[in-house]
């Protein structure tokens, strides 16, 4: 795991964590359905955070045994075979129409 992606990944946990304190701060102040959508909503965003870092630990290193049993290595990968060499053009293709000038006009 690449040591830049793990602090990028705490400090955007972090910036999470912290929008989260303020969505429960104010929730606190509030009142009724407000409070409860609010702690609720302040509370998700923590477990968010929490598992932005878990996944930023975890996932690395499930790619690496996942792609042997989804087929990484079976040979689907491997560059295609080259498109087959297209029709062999005529040797004299004909020549386009030359463009015409028109006649100047007359002077009197």
């Amino acid at each position: 795991m690449h040591i830049h992606f793990l602090a990028g990944a705490i400090l955007h946990a972090t910036a999470v964590a912290v929008i989260g304190f303020f969505v429960l701060f104010a929730a606190g102040k509030a009142d009724g359905i407000v409070k409860l959508v609010g702690t609720l909503l302040g509370w998700w965003i923590w477990i968010l955070a929490v598992l932005l870092v878990v996944c930023a630990v975890v996932c690395p290193t499930m790619g690496d045994h996942m792609g042997d049993h989804m087929g990484m290595h079976t040979g689907w990968m491997h560059p295609m075979a080259p498109p087959p060499p297209a029709a062999a053009a005529p040797a004299n293709p004909p020549a386009a129409p030359a463009m015409q000038a028109a006649p100047a006009p007359k002077k009197p």
